[in-house]
């Protein structure tokens, strides 16, 4: 080649440079955004009900959530219980996690189980929490009750994923007493002999009465006592670990310890979600009118089930509070507003059956009584 044709052709070669520079350059950020964003590696994916992030790269887990970038660059922050299924890019070693997510969400929750602990064994930083709740997700719906215990108490030593437990205190559980369930017990009883930590031992409290609650174990009482008496810490204050204080409390006073339980539900009713509160309120209801002795207390037992009835108005709840409000308006022998209460108990358009079957025997009785208040 001449030195002519040498210099044309490499004067083509720098227009071309130029004009593809020229180019990128008119596109602007976007295309130069892919292009980095291509040239990461990373193919994570974070599949959502709604949603899937494809391309993302997940860079931690903290406070219960998922933290991951996305393709465009940008970061996002989901918590790890709305999260339907992870694919972790396979360059990062995560065969078995990966071979776990597709059986959780194929429904094969025992098959998951095994991967998740096989995964668990090389975890390590943020990964460890994220897989044990993944696997306590898993070992719950496989109902392995054990399992599902050590995963719990691998999650509340773990700040990142501590705010996921009040979520994730297991469901799935046997109403017969059985090898898993004596182990799952044991494993709870140890963690919170050796744990200094009160906040750190509730969710493993709430899952062990759990499993005395479904099984009718004689030790229920007793840990109703301990979970119901004592204040929840504002990360486990979930409409899940609110539902387990209400049955401890409900256990507790068919346990004939009413008189006792009215600061443990005033503080219930003080710290529970708001979807919640109806029902503590109906429980102090029937508390203060089984201890009431005089009619100021009976106005007082009224109070929580109006509160019901008048703030919660389109929950069918509100039908429970008018029959409770009328219940007190009969011992004060007041029939012709309790006559009127369950009257509106019955007409409205969310009342039960048993609600409204007791209305209705409740009517029949005040058939005799006189229409006009004494």
């Amino acid at each position: 080649m001449n030195n002519k044709a040498f210099a044309s052709n490499n004067l083509s070669r720098s227009a071309s440079r130029r004009s593809w520079a020229h180019h990128v350059f008119r596109a602007g950020l976007p295309l130069l955004t892919i292009f980095i964003t291509c040239s990461s590696g990373r193919a994570d994916q974070v599949v959502l009900e709604n949603a899937n992030y494809i391309g993302a790269e997940i860079v931690d887990f903290k406070e219960g959530s998922v933290r991951f970038r996305e393709a465009t660059g940008g970061y996002r922050k989901i918590p790890v219980t709305e999260i339907k299924s992870i694919i972790v890019d396979r360059a990062r070693g995560f065969d078995d996690f990966n071979h776990a997510e597709r059986f959780l969400l194929q429904g094969d929750s025992v098959k998951a189980v095994v991967r998740y602990k096989r995964s668990m064994r090389m975890a390590k930083g943020f990964w460890k929490p994220l897989i044990a709740v993944r696997l306590i997700i898993a070992c719950d719906r496989a109902g392995r009750t054990d399992a599902a215990a050590a995963a719990l108490i691998e999650i509340v030593k773990d700040p990142a994923s501590q705010p996921a437990a009040g979520l994730l205190i297991p469901r799935n559980i046997p109403k017969l007493a059985n090898s898993r369930f004596a182990e799952a017990v044991r494993l709870l009883s140890v963690a919170m002999r050796d744990s200094p930590a009160p906040t750190q031992n509730m969710p493993l409290a709430m899952y062990r009465y759990e499993l005395f609650r479904r099984t009718g174990d004689r030790r229920e009482t007793e840990s109703a006592i301990e979970i119901s008496s004592r204040e929840i810490p504002t990360y486990l204050r979930t409409d899940r670990i609110y539902s387990i204080v209400l049955a401890a409390l409900m256990k507790r006073r068919s346990a004939g310890t009413e008189s006792e339980l009215i600061p443990d539900i005033s503080r219930a009713i003080r710290d529970c979600p708001m979807n919640k509160l109806p029902d503590f309120l109906l429980l102090k209801g029937r508390v203060l009118l089984a201890t009431a002795e005089t009619r100021d207390e009976l106005i007082r037992a009224s109070w929580p089930f109006l509160r019901v009835a008048i703030h919660s108005s389109k929950d069918s709840r509100a039908a429970i509070g008018l029959q409770g409000a009328a219940e007190v308006l009969e011992q004060m022998e007041e029939y012709a507003k309790a006559k009127a209460l369950l009257n509106e108990c019955l007409n409205h358009e969310k009342v039960n059956s048993e609600t409204a079957t007791t209305a209705r025997a409740s009517l029949d009785r005040l058939k005799n009584r006189n229409t006009a208040d004494s």
